[in-house]
């Protein structure tokens, strides 16, 4: 027998891109894969807590019993934490792409010792393996560019040596391993399905909409699966295609994008 499996990112993905919440047509759509014994795994940034919150319960509600949240799998915080399921109860477990406790709290404390930062940026509260400070609510992005290219290098003199990244993003200034990401968070699904299962799968589905995720496709793709790039993004710039990664560009851009795709492939099956 055959699985499909289908890895998701959730900002520019499942989430609508002006409220920043999930689309309630693919969570909807998540649910009758999972129902129909596919595989669906998420690979996000975000913490658990804020998955759990907004898309796991709306999951839950939905299906007819727990046991096809056995076919679900999470790798959140960039590879960081990985969550499966047993008999609907949630495993959650610490990645080797961890930051230790003693990092984060590092991170915090300067992040902390600057009065201007901490009135214009957001300790995001939620993480457990990485740490991230994000843009204020009412900052301008001029204003907060200035402040995450100086907050930046204060993390990136603290951590000099030390097994840590600092790296920024359109929003925030993320403090990780050097070897979490979108990469990490795929190897997380990949070992969870060769220890959990025996089945065949036919092939992997994974949608992104930046270049960064095409890096979890890549992953797959060097583990010899047949694999299928699904890009929402605006512009796939700065990265050469892959010829064993079949690409398809939706027609919709983000959450309508992956909507279009999982009806077009529901009404195909």
């Amino acid at each position: 027998m055959n699985q499909s499996v289908y890895v998701f990112d959730v900002d520019g993905v499942l989430n609508n891109m002006d409220s920043h919440m999930p689309d309630g047509r693919t969570i909807a759509h998540m649910v009758t894969l999972l129902e129909q014994g596919m595989v669906i795994a998420i690979n996000t940034g975000r913490s658990y807590e804020w998955i759990e919150e907004n898309i796991i319960q709306d999951i839950r509600r939905t299906l007819q019993s727990p046991d096809p949240l056995n076919n679900l799998f999470i790798a959140t915080e960039m590879g960081g934490i990985g969550i499966e399921f047993v008999n609907g109860v949630e495993r959650k477990v610490h990645s080797a792409f961890s930051m230790l406790p003693d990092q984060i709290a590092k991170a915090r404390e300067i992040f902390e010792r600057h009065p201007d930062f901490v009135k214009r940026m957001r300790w995001y509260d939620g993480k457990e393996s990485m740490a991230t400070v994000s843009k204020g609510l009412d900052i301008d992005m001029d204003t907060f560019k200035a402040d995450q290219r100086e907050l930046t290098a204060i993390l990136q003199d603290a951590f000099a040596g030390q097994h840590v990244q600092v790296a920024n993003s359109t929003d925030a200034v993320d403090i990780h391993a050097p070897e979490a990401g979108k990469w990490a968070g795929a190897q997380l699904v990949y070992d969870w399905l060769n220890r959990t299962s025996n089945i065949k799968h036919d092939h992997f589905v994974c949608f992104g909409d930046s270049i960064v995720d095409y890096e979890m496709a890549r992953y797959f793709a060097q583990q010899d699966e047949n694999t299928i790039f699904v890009f929402t993004g605006p512009a796939f710039n700065g990265a050469t295609e892959d010829s064993n990664i079949k690409f398809i560009k939706t027609e919709q851009p983000y959450n309508k994008g992956t909507y279009q795709y999982l009806e077009a492939s529901s009404r195909i099956s």
